[in-house]
């Protein structure tokens, strides 16, 4: 971890505006003041709430576990996969997930 803090401080000494850098971390505190000196700034993100986590998990079941029902859906999902129908690509099913059970997950 100090190797990479300490070659992005040598590869940032030089203030430019054309570069944008993205940093992300799941342990903010091993950066050092020399980093938050380099980025304009700096977004902390806190961890979900159960609420929240529960409605992430809803909605991914959504948008990625129904299959499609209509003949416009499947067309659709054969647009987008065309090697299903040579790989046999399919849909993720959503059969057996119950409120309790994303309760648990989440």
């Amino acid at each position: 971890m100090r190797s990479t803090i300490n070659s992005f401080l040598y590869r940032t000494g030089t203030p430019s505006d054309k570069v944008v850098l993205v940093l992300a971390t799941n342990n903010p505190e091993q950066l050092d003041d020399a980093i938050h000196d380099r980025i304009d700034e700096i977004v902390g993100f806190k961890l979900p709430t159960m609420n929240e986590r529960r409605i992430m998990l809803f909605h991914y079941l959504v948008k990625y576990c129904q299959p499609p029902k209509s003949a416009k859906d499947k067309a659709m999902f054969i647009w987008k996969h065309p090697k299903s129908l040579v790989f046999g690509k399919k849909l993720i099913s959503n059969e057996g997930v119950t409120k309790e059970v994303i309760e648990e997950i989440a």
